[in-house]
């Protein structure tokens, strides 16, 4: 952990105490760690004065202690706007289809960049180059999970069946192309009736 610091921070001299409680919270997990200092960075907890990291405003007694809880405290710092459109992003999967997402939160693509942009800015979602291009994900799968299984049980109902049916309406006379989706979300959804319809064109 103190080798991580050291070359993340690029500072030889880390405190003994920081790197300690560093240690006990993070347990030397990758993710957690790069996740944490990002953390501490952003809230000032450590900053850099005259090119030199200062750890005097850092307190263990309001940190998070686990990655979940991190990511907790990072999503509930986002305007509502934000977090309404990432809790149905999370509802899609890891990765989603932006044009759906668009479509389906009735936002121009351009708006709905800026808002995806602030999530990227809070370390939940990130830019993947791909051969058609570029595409916005949740940074991990896991921390998809965290955001998708803090909303209460109705919440994601809502969110699968808000899919289900757009989709639904956008392959319309194609559901055969989609029917594994379509499943999901329904079942999801607990919409017993619209998952056997379902399932009835994948036969």
């Amino acid at each position: 952990t103190a080798n991580f610091l050291k070359s993340v921070l690029k500072q030889a001299q880390i405190p003994a105490e920081f790197a300690l409680v560093f240690h006990r919270i993070t347990a030397g997990n990758l993710m957690f760690m790069v996740e944490f200092v990002s953390y501490l960075v952003d809230t000032e907890m450590i900053y850099l004065q005259e090119d030199a990291w200062m750890f005097d405003k850092f307190q263990e007694s309001v940190l998070p202690h686990s990655f979940k809880e991190l990511i907790q405290k990072r999503y509930e710092e986002l305007n509502p706007e934000i977090k309404e459109i990432l809790t149905v992003a999370a509802g899609m999967g890891q990765a989603f289809n932006f044009n759906i997402l668009s479509k389906l939160k009735k936002k121009n693509e351009g708006y709905l960049f800026d808002m995806l942009d602030k999530a990227k800015n809070a370390h939940i979602m990130q830019t993947v180059m791909e051969v058609a291009g570029e595409k916005i994900q949740f940074l991990s799968d896991g921390l998809r999970e965290t955001i998708y299984s803090g909303l209460d049980t109705d919440i994601r109902k809502d969110i699968h069946t808000q899919i289900g049916e757009f989709v639904e309406k956008e392959y319309k006379g194609k559901e055969d192309t989609v029917s594994a989706a379509l499943a999901y979300h329904f079942e999801k959804a607990d919409e017993k009736v619209k998952r056997e319809n379902i399932h009835a064109f994948a036969v």
